[in-house]
């Protein structure tokens, strides 16, 4: 995938051998943060992953469950404990793939384990989400199109 930027509802992706149709995709931007996201659906509410574009880094990953608070120093996911590295509370662009914009106000909170691993957390309108994400190379990724 050369261009992640790219996909829109309906394209297929194929990844890891197994292919995905594009879902939906959400854009958040302000001066200190851009957030892209879709989400990736095998045909199964269970097997759908996520993939974010966060600043200039891809990465790929699925929702996941925290112990603690966003804002918390530490936070436990799975038995592991991730370290906060990053807040930004920010006004954000929402781009709905209708066309619709609306403006929020949306918080992100990252958190990094050892290893390098990554739980983004944002809260804004759509509620409060958290994913697990790793970084991912786009060349990993073949879009078929709609």
């Amino acid at each position: 995938m050369t261009e992640p930027f790219a996909l829109k509802p309906g394209d297929v992706v194929s990844y890891a051998v197994e292919d995905y149709v594009v879902e939906s995709r959400i854009a958040y931007s302000s001066p200190r943060l851009s957030w892209t996201e879709w989400v990736l659906n095998a045909g199964e509410t269970d097997n759908r992953l996520m993939l974010a574009l966060i600043d200039s880094a891809l990465y790929v990953g699925k929702p996941c469950f925290c112990e603690g608070r966003p804002g918390d120093q530490m936070i436990r996911v799975e038995g592991r404990l991730f370290a906060l590295k990053r807040a930004d509370r920010a006004d954000a662009s929402v781009e709905y793939d209708t066309g619709a914009t609306r403006f929020d106000r949306a918080e992100f909170w990252h958190y990094l384990d050892d290893s390098g691993r990554l739980i983004a957390i944002r809260r804004g309108h759509l509620g409060e989400w958290a994913l697990d994400l790793t970084p991912t190379d786009p060349a990993l990724f073949e879009v078929y199109g709609a």
